[in-house]
C-alpha cells in the first residue's frame, strides 16, 4: 500500500494552502477578491497586450512596446548599489539589441 501524503482541495479551499502561496500572497490576492480555488479559476487577467508578429531588430523605435525574437547571444548578472540587473544581447539577422531587466535576478537561472 503506497503511503504517500496526498493533498485534498476542493474549491471552497483558501489560496493560502496552495503550496508556494502562504500567508502573505493570499493577502495580495484577497485584494484582487481571489480567496478560495472556485475564485482563482474564475480569476482573469484585467488586460494584456497581445503582439502577434516579432519585429526585426533593425526596425525598433523609441518608445514602441513590441516582440522580438532572436538569438541570446550575451548574459550578465550584475548588482549595482544593491539593484540587481539582468543584461542581455539578442540578434537576429538584422542586428543586435541590449537590453536590461531591473530587478532581474530571477532570470539568471532561465
Amino acid at each position: 500500500m503506497d503511503s504517500q501524503k496526498q493533498n485534498k482541495f476542493d474549491l471552497a479551499t483558501p489560496v493560502q494552502y496552495v503550496k508556494g502561496v502562504g500567508p502573505a500572497k493570499a493577502k495580495a490576492f484577497a485584494k484582487l477578491g481571489v480567496k478560495t480555488l472556485a475564485d482563482l479559476l474564475e480569476y482573469f487577467p484585467r488586460d494584456w497586450i497581445f503582439m502577434p508578429e516579432p519585429v526585426k531588430i533593425n526596425t525598433l523605435k523609441a518608445n514602441q512596446t513590441v516582440t522580438i525574437a532572436g538569438v541570446v547571444e550575451q548574459t550578465d548578472f550584475q548588482r549595482f548599489r544593491r539593484l540587481p540587473m539582468f543584461k542581455a544581447v539578442i540578434a537576429d539577422e538584422t542586428g543586435m539589441c541590449r537590453l536590461i531587466w531591473f530587478h532581474g535576478e530571477f532570470l539568471k537561472n532561465q
